[in-house]
């Protein structure tokens, strides 16, 4: 079997390029090499505590996103869904990679086997390409979102399709780590030593212990450029055509005569600045990792500089780190994700209190007398049939809500036209609930300057946006 001996054992075979073959068992009458240098205990404890306070931001943060986009269903739109999948590549860095790197800044030898061997740098690769591809797949639903706003917006099927391939090309990145990855055990004279590294088929080495292997330089290009660098390019491209689409909609025709964005625009302005920071902080977090790799891909020697083991811990705790930021910059950003950590928090807190009162609910339930309807008041035909008419008011003004769940028609028998009104829901215009589902509508307010009223309680802000009121603004008196 072909081993590298140059980058294991520090022992070399000078000479013309061949392939090297040798018994290890040889080596149990062999002195081992002196390691170089040692490190301090006072640095590994410093190591060990940024890599368990990356892992609790990691699991901790990210958990509570998921949590957050599965269980609100105002929350599930085609950009926080691959937001969530951009979650779990993140949680698999903390569960797989983050604790086993840990560990290994405790010992010399790699102590977890050659199970996590393989394991380790296969979920290290595989959360790389899935975010890099989730990051592109997001820049691309932007483009098409901000460039062709009737007509680019992802249905939940196409969604659904882009992060199936975005995993199975993942696990196709990933895959040959399980094959060249696995454990190594030499038995010197005086230790053992084991570690995990890359058995590619054939090592050669040179005349200056130089060694090369084709199947490894092949893997990596591949790897660095085709799913690394050539994404974030695709990215680079989108968002800066959607932050010149932006500011050019300023100067727009149809832009509002006071110079104001509207809250359509704001939103949009909002959610593509996040991701844009997203961008860029994987950018820097993730770039000088790929770099190292590609490099020590190409240019294998067997003497490294004294300084490579600390550049190759930042590189990789930089790495580490981005998948544990994330969620601050999404609750930094975007004011739903502030709200759902703090009403994940109320809700442990509430359930909490359950458990330990299960009454308690039941104790602070208030029904006004007489406002209970019975058991079977309600039918099931009821349930689909459409909302009564309003009869007028004492103004001779007609409120109806025909047709449609909820349809919103206001006419007057003074006049045959409807009322010119204007409708706000939450501080939301309607065309800023055509685009943006981060809200939720909780009143509309409909009024002809007088003091009627229809307030319309609605579920779903989703339900909103696709299907209830013209692309005509309404506004209401102060809600």
């Amino acid at each position: 079997m072909s081993i590298n001996l140059t980058s294991s054992s520090s022992v070399c075979v000078p000479g013309d390029p061949k392939v090297v073959t040798a018994d290890i068992a040889l080596l149990q009458f062999v002195e081992a090499p002196s390691r170089t240098s040692t490190i301090p205990t006072w640095e590994i404890a410093l190591k060990i505590s940024f890599y368990i306070l990356a892992m609790l931001m990691d699991i901790v943060g990210n958990s509570i996103v998921i949590l957050i986009i599965v269980l609100n269903r105002k929350m599930r739109t085609t950009t926080n869904t691959l937001i969530a999948n951009l979650a779990v590549s993140d949680l698999m860095v903390a569960s797989f990679c983050m604790w086993v790197h840990a560990g290994n800044q405790v010992t010399h030898n790699w102590p977890f086997g050659n199970f996590f061997c393989k394991v380790n740098t296969f979920f290290q690769v595989l959360a790389v390409t899935a975010s890099v591809l989730t990051l592109m797949v997001i820049a691309v639903e932007r483009f098409l979102a901000v460039l062709m706003p009737f007509k680019g917006h992802f249905s939940p099927f196409v969604t659904g399709c882009a992060i199936a391939v975005v995993w199975v090309v993942a696990i196709g990145t990933a895959a040959p780590q399980l094959a060249v990855r696995r454990q190594f055990k030499i038995h010197w004279l005086n230790r053992v030593d084991i570690w995990c590294a890359e058995d590619w088929p054939e090592y050669y080495i040179d005349s200056e212990c130089n060694t090369e292997a084709p199947g490894k330089e092949i893997y990596y290009i591949i790897e660095a450029i085709v799913m690394y660098f050539l994404p974030i390019g695709v990215m680079v491209f989108a968002y800066s055509a959607i932050a010149y689409k932006l500011l050019f909609t300023k100067h727009a025709g149809n832009a509002p005569a006071d110079g104001k964005l509207s809250a359509h625009d704001r939103a949009k302005r909002k959610v593509t600045k996040m991701l844009f920071v997203v961008l860029c902080v994987f950018i820097i977090c993730w770039t000088p990792q790929q770099v190292l790799l590609l490099h020590s891909a190409l240019y294998q020697s067997a003497e490294e500089p004294s300084y490579m083991p600390t550049v190759q811990y930042i590189a990789l705790y930089l790495a580490y780190f981005c998948s544990a930021i994330n969620p601050i910059l999404y609750a930094g950003f975007n004011e739903n994700f502030r709200k759902g950590f703090v009403e994940a928090f109320k809700c442990i807190l509430v359930q909490r209190r359950n458990r330990i009162d299960p009454d308690l609910n039941m104790s602070r339930t208030h029904v006004r007398p007489g406002s209970q309807r019975p058991p079977d008041a309600r039918s099931h035909a009821d349930l689909n049939a459409s909302p009564p008419s309003y009869t007028p008011n004492r103004h001779g003004q007609n409120l109806q809500v025909p047709g449609e769940r909820y349809g919103i028609s206001v006419s007057s028998p003074i006049s045959s036209e409807p009322f010119p009104v204007k409708q706000k829901l939450n501080g939301h215009t309607n065309s800023a609930m055509q685009d943006s589902a981060y809200g939720s509508a909780q009143s509309a307010v409909i009024t002809n300057g007088a003091d009627t009223k229809l307030y319309l309680i609605a579920r779903d802000l989703s339900v909103l946006q696709d299907k209830v009121f013209p692309m005509q603004e309404i506004e209401s008196s102060k809600l």
